[in-house]
């Protein structure tokens, strides 16, 4: 490789590093291997779901030894509530961790 084409190559993998930590890593769930942490998860992703309101698709809900915690964005502080409020009264739930973000409608 001559030494313009060495420079080109290692440019090339510095914007493609950059452009890489610029997207955020996908969120993917958390399931712990508690007894019941399945089913919590699978139960209250259902129940958020069905919710009228609630963009879904945008909630990421973590189980870990009965304890939930709920992250991504909601509309308002009305949605971030109700998703808090269907987890915590869940049979099984020892605590709600809501760090769900509210991304206020323009």
């Amino acid at each position: 490789m001559t030494d313009d084409a060495s420079v080109a190559a290692r440019e090339g993998k510095r914007k493609k590093t950059a452009n890489n930590e610029k997207q955020p890593a996908e969120s993917k769930p958390i399931i712990g291997s508690g007894a019941n942490d399945f089913w919590l998860w699978t139960t209250l992703r259902a129940a958020i779901d069905r919710t009228e309101g609630v963009n879904a698709a945008k909630i990421i809900v973590n189980v870990q030894n009965n304890v939930v915690t709920l992250t991504g964005t909601v509309a308002d502080a009305t949605q971030r509530a109700k998703v808090e409020q269907i987890a915590s009264s869940l049979q099984g739930v020892k605590s709600v961790r809501n760090k769900i973000r509210v991304t206020w409608a323009k």
